[in-house]
């Protein structure tokens, strides 16, 4: 589905975010995505604020995907599983953005400000360029 991003490209929303359904498949992709940025929405199901920025985490993973981003989400009362990794993360919050460069934690952004999330990404991208 094409649709306009914040800052104006115009971008192919499908698949651009990733689903983890566990603590092992997290694992799995921040080894397959190491050297990447990989950015992780911590979200609940109760969570309405996290509904209602879906969209806007998709226009932003679309539109930083050919610049070596990767957008993954994960419903963290999914399962029993995903509880522990939100509680072992610390997520007191959702919707909780987790920068990942590797398996560490290089940024946490919380909220639904598209801006600050934007922000963040780009700062990550643009020091990953200078490395």
């Amino acid at each position: 589905m094409l649709k306009r991003t914040l800052s104006g490209k115009v971008v192919d929303e499908s698949e651009a975010v990733q689903q983890v359904h566990s603590p092992e498949e997290l694992e799995d992709k921040l080894q397959r995505y190491n050297g990447k940025l990989v950015v992780l929405m911590c979200k609940a199901m109760s969570c309405r604020p996290c509904k209602m920025f879906t969209r806007k985490y998709q226009r932003i993973a679309a539109e930083h995907r050919d610049e070596g981003a990767v957008f993954l989400e994960i419903m963290g009362d999914e399962s029993a599983d995903t509880r522990k990794l939100m509680i072992s993360m610390q997520i007191r919050v959702t919707p909780t953005f987790c920068l990942f460069r590797g398996t560490e934690v290089v940024k946490t952004v919380t909220g639904v400000n598209a801006e600050n999330l934007q922000n963040a990404v780009r700062e990550q991208l643009a020091g990953q360029q200078l490395a």
